[in-house]
């Protein structure tokens, strides 16, 4: 409605539970600027655990492959550090894929080989393959690529700095640069 408006506001996966505050800069049709501090609550989160092990080659990394992890790294903050300015997005956000999340999903805390590495900071929405993934909304594709850890990746940037990123693809049907519709 008028005079109303919603944002969305992520908190990292390893946020700690306190009182944060958001700094609302407005500019109004007429150019006058104000600010607003809005605090906000940062809740206590239990996440699942998860422990499995994998072959010694894809747990100990050789001085090559942590070579190519910190070139893929480095791809990935530049396709995020050119989010474009304006909402490319329009509500509401479609599933990729039909399937619901798996259960090993958002903040699970994974122990490989006995040793805990980094939560899992996004959403699997696992399908069979041969499955087509859709784009969740407009946007424009700003990564494209096979990587060590999240395989075929196509990476969506909606304005805003929100992204989308959909790995473990078998084939691409879109290059980096491309305007992609919500469904394409």
């Amino acid at each position: 409605g008028a005079g109303i408006f919603t944002a969305l506001v992520g908190a990292d996966v390893d946020a700690k539970p306190r009182v944060a505050k958001l700094l609302l800069k407005l500019t109004s049709r007429g150019g006058t600027q104000s600010q607003r501090e809005i605090p906000f609550k940062i809740k206590t989160k239990a996440f699942r655990k998860e422990s499995f092990n994998v072959p010694p080659d894809f747990d100990q990394m050789t001085p090559e492959t942590l070579e190519e992890i910190r070139r893929e790294r480095e791809l990935f903050a530049r396709a995020f550090a050119a989010s474009a300015p304006e909402r490319l997005w329009q509500a509401p956000f479609i599933r990729p894929v039909p399937h619901e999340a798996s259960a090993s999903s958002f903040g699970s805390r994974r122990i490989i080989n006995g040793v805990p590495r980094a939560p899992h900071s996004g959403t699997d929405l696992s399908s069979p393959a041969g499955t087509e993934v859709v784009a969740t909304n407009y946007g424009r594709v700003v990564l494209v690529g096979n990587f060590f850890f999240a395989g075929g990746s196509v990476v969506l940037d909606h304005g805003g700095g929100l992204f989308t990123m959909y790995f473990h693809l078998s084939e691409f049907r879109v290059g980096e640069g491309s305007m992609v519709s919500k469904g394409d």
